[in-house]
């Protein structure tokens, strides 16, 4: 049957010309779908009939009037305003506005430049939501605003019946959008959907809702077995993270996923699982749990060691699983350092996030707002868009380093606060007295501000280390153990330390305010005053003092296997940071592993220059110093292959060690054991 059709659009040009497009002989291949096996050529005959449309319609849509002066075309912007000349200086002009405010009135806003159109531009998007292929309704008829849909529809007239083959082509492309979209199922129930995806055509039979399910089941058996190969095949060995989640809804899952190295030196990352754990979350019910899912992986001979939080149901469910080495997660136990450290200061950590939770009302936060615009220091020609406005950033409880964050993003605001103050305070409106009345109640004192700014300096070298910690792109386990010393070597107490370490009291938990009013806090668990400010005589040293209390307690011992990884680490090989018997401990046991290793596999070493890659890093208020010093540039040689390595030159900390491996044949190969 033939399914050739025209299609016709209606435009009107400033000259009430009536242009007609018409597209002529878009013939689908027969049955309007090529085999199911060919779905190059679908994509090949779909992206070239959009193709003429798109080209044909462009030519004829694009709405540029000449300029007055002669015959190069104008740019797009002066559909929606006018250009005018500069009364005083002719190397300028005027873009003048024309185009309506939501209440009614002309814009009316004239903008000056010297040519470039950018900040014109951006008035059109930001004020007027116009951008370049955007069409002035005057230029277009009614008809064209409201084309009906049966005009692009295929009718049922116009096809026979899909075969079996192009309805599970259309059902699968149904499918990957429901899924990598993320839509919700229930769209298939959507009587407005099935209009829809009727109009398009009829003859489609969308699927149910049970029959997608199903699909997902199987997809998710499909992809699982495809993923067990791949481990199978790349993974000489690998390594688990497991934690446990609670959802909105106030259920508890446990995460496990899976980390290894590929022979290329890739670093990869697997979710194995995300299983609904029944209350009540032993330990017991956590080990069936983790040994059933990695029994389904069949990891059973590939995982040896298991990263958790500090929690006593994690600890004791990995020490009831004698095959599966636990190791302590880094970031997590920073966390209780850190919370632990800043509990002498809790209540200025709790008046700050007062302040935040402040500004974070719509209200609050467009008078922040208006104070950045007013008072910013770049140029008023320069556009909104192209300018940085702050919000007060709120923290997380569980994320030490959030909090970290909010407060240089406090400490950003403060100017614009202390405007926020001023305007409010001169205000004659009540709403505006009442605000300011609260403000001034809850502001922080200038002790306060100057305190959280020297914690910034204090707290820095613990948030580098936290981030980097934190890293799923590169090898972390390395910067375990000199981060640790480094930290403790920064600490050292100038006073003794009261720090009660066996209570569960935490700096950054949930806190009730002694006022009821809409900062109160729901969830609290304990209860403090914070209407008065805190003292800050001798606050900083306190600080310091419990956090070192706090990191020796913590860290008491560094796991062996952190010393090794920094070890192997060609960045961090040198271990300035330790002490000589460290050093050979560390020495001793990197022997015995790469003895292991070698008897399990032939090695042969051979020389390779390195290619080193630099990797991207980031920058903030503190200045990163952590590691600087680790770097070293000797270059000796060595005939034992351990003492080979160990005698090599220490690569600096920006490049990656895996593509440095992956480049010493031999040497790299050990490594991946």
């Amino acid at each position: 049957m033939s399914t050739e059709r025209t299609i016709e659009i209606r435009l009107q040009s400033e000259d009430n010309y009536i242009d007609i497009i018409d597209i002529e002989n878009l013939t689908p291949p027969e049955n309007l779908l090529p085999p199911l096996e060919d779905t190059n050529s679908i994509e090949e005959y779909t992206k070239n009939a959009f193709d003429k449309l798109l080209d044909k319609e462009e030519h004829n849509l694009n709405f540029q009037t000449k300029s007055k002066g002669g015959s190069k075309l104008r740019s797009w912007i002066y559909n929606w305003g006018e250009r005018k000349n500069h009364p005083t200086n002719s190397n300028k002009y005027i873009f003048e506005c024309n185009q309506k405010l939501d209440n009614g009135e002309n814009c009316a806003a004239q903008i000056k430049t010297s040519g470039p159109t950018g900040n014109i531009i951006s008035h059109l998007n930001r004020k007027h939501k116009i951008y370049e292929h955007s069409k002035p309704l005057s230029t277009i008829t009614p008809s064209l605003k409201q084309v009906k849909i049966d005009r692009y529809a295929i009718s049922s007239d116009s096809h026979s019946q899909m075969t079996e083959d192009q309805q599970k082509y259309l059902k699968t492309l149904l499918f990957e959008w429901l899924i990598l979209d993320f839509q919700p199922l229930h769209l298939l129930k959507s009587p407005s959907f099935h209009r829809f995806i009727n109009a398009l055509n009829e003859n489609f039979e969308l699927p149910t809702d049970r029959e997608f399910r199903k699909r997902i089941f199987e997809a998710y058996g499909f992809s699982k077995n495809k993923l067990k190969q791949y481990i199978h095949e790349n993974a000489v060995s690998v390594s688990l993270t497991c934690d446990l989640w609670t959802s909105r809804s106030k259920q508890s899952f446990l995460g496990v996923t899976c980390h290894f190295i590929t022979p290329d030196f890739e670093i990869k990352e697997i979710t194995l699982a995300i299983q609904y754990l029944e209350y009540p979350h032993t330990g017991d019910a956590i080990q069936q749990a983790l040994e059933k899912i990695i029994t389904q992986w069949e990891l059973q001979h590939k995982v040896f060691f298991c990263t958790t939080d500090n929690a006593s149901n994690m600890k004791k469910c990995l020490t009831q699983i004698v095959w599966l080495h636990r190791l302590s997660c880094t970031a997590h136990t920073i966390q209780l350092v850190v919370g632990k450290g800043l509990l002498t200061a809790e209540i200025l950590i709790a008046r700050a996030k007062r302040l935040i939770n402040f500004f974070t009302s719509p209200k609050q936060n467009e008078r922040l707002l208006n104070a950045q615009k007013k008072n910013s220091e770049e140029p008023e020609e320069e556009s909104d868009l192209h300018r940085i406005f702050y919000r007060a950033i709120t923290d997380v409880e569980t994320r030490w380093s959030s909090t970290y964050i909010a407060w240089e993003r406090l400490i950003a605001l403060k100017p614009y606060i202390d405007i926020v103050i001023s305007s409010l305070n001169v205000s004659k409106d009540n709403n505006a007295k009442e605000d300011a009345k609260r403000l001034n109640k809850i502001n922080l004192t200038n002790n306060e501000w100057d305190i959280i700014r020297d914690l910034l300096e204090i707290l820095g070298p613990f948030a580098e280390l936290t981030e980097i910690l934190e890293g799923t792109k590169y090898a972390t386990m390395s910067y375990i153990y000199p981060g640790i010393i480094k930290l403790k070597s920064m600490f050292s107490p100038t006073i003794n330390s009261n720090l009660d370490l066996e209570t569960n009291d935490d700096a950054f938990e949930n806190h009730q305010f002694e006022e009821v009013d809409e900062d109160d806090e729901p969830d609290a668990r304990r209860k403090i005053k914070i209407n008065t400010p805190i003292n800050t005589f001798k606050l900083l040293d306190n600080i310091k003092s419990n956090l070192y209390k706090a990191l020796e307690n913590y860290f008491e011992v560094i796991e062996k296997e952190a010393l090794i990884a920094a070890l192997l680490d060609p960045r961090k090989k040198k271990t300035m940071f330790a002490n000589n018997d460290r050093k050979e401990l560390a020495k001793a046991n990197f022997r015995e592993v790469y003895e292991l290793a070698k008897n399990d596999t032939n090695i042969h070493l051979e020389k390779c220059e390195p290619k080193l890659k630099k990797r991207k890093t980031s920058t903030r208020v503190y200045k990163r110093s952590l590691f600087s010093d680790d770097e070293s540039h000797d270059l000796q040689t060595e005939d034992n292959e351990v003492e080979r390595y160990l005698v090599m030159a220490q690569i600096k900390n920006d490049q990656d060690p895996l593509k440095w491996n992956g480049n010493l044949v031999g040497v790299g190969e050990m490594f991946s054991q």
